[in-house]
Formats: C-alpha cells, sequence, structure tokens
C-alpha cells in the first residue's frame, strides 16, 4: 500500500501538478491560494504541490474540491499503470520525473489503460 501512495505521488507530481497549480480551466480555482500560500516555492519535483496540500485545510472551497479531483484522478490513474511500472520501470529512481520518462519510453509495450493515459500526458 506505502509503494502504491509513493506512487500515487510521483505519478500527481509528474502529471496532474500543472493541472492543480496552472489550472487550465478558465476559472483556475487553485490560483488564489497558490499565490497566498506558496508565492516563494520554488516550482518543480511536486513542491507547490507538496505546499498546498499542507495549507489544505485553509484552501478556498473550490481549490479543496479541484485538488480532490486531481487526486483521486491521480488515484485511479496510477493503478492502471502500476503493473506497468512493476515490469518496465521497477529500476528507476523516483523522482524528477524519471518513472513517467520510463513509462513514455516504453509506451509501444504498455497495457492499453496505462498506454492511454500515458499518451495524453505531454513530456
Amino acid at each position: 500500500m506505502k509503494k502504491i501512495i509513493l506512487f500515487s505521488l510521483f505519478i500527481l507530481s509528474g502529471l496532474f501538478a500543472q493541472d492543480v497549480v496552472e489550472e487550465k480551466s478558465s476559472e483556475k480555482p487553485c490560483k488564489v491560494d497558490k499565490e497566498k500560500y506558496c508565492k516563494d516555492i520554488k516550482p518543480g519535483e511536486g513542491r507547490i504541490i507538496k505546499c498546498l496540500k499542507e495549507k489544505e485545510a485553509e484552501l478556498s472551497p473550490a481549490c479543496k474540491t479541484h485538488f480532490e479531483t486531481i487526486t483521486n484522478k491521480v488515484k485511479e490513474n496510477s493503478t492502471k499503470c502500476k503493473d506497468d511500472r512493476k515490469k518496465f520501470c521497477k529500476d528507476v529512481k523516483p523522482g524528477e520525473g524519471r518513472i513517467i520518462k520510463c513509462l513514455k519510453e516504453k509506451e509501444a509495450e504498455l497495457s492499453p489503460a496505462c498506454k492511454e493515459i500515458i499518451a495524453s500526458k505531454k513530456m
């Protein structure tokens, strides 16, 4: 279970961090929270996500909802890629997008569910 949670966090930072931080929607529900609580945090390696998570109790309702949606999506997606990660990237050290890069390099060999997730992400 711990490995799934860790992998989820890496997927979150690697694939969905920009969805929370930059919000591609027109409403940008976390923009104000990011500027208020995490303005001095250097982007990258999931630092802004970690900052927002630490301030979760203080986030606006819209940002909380957005954050929960993204987190749920991450959990679902990490489950879809779990076996592929074990098969193709078990020796890859997590962090700095290395697992995502590994999966992307093996995209042709991935399961259909994982392939769909990886193919949809811009790297």
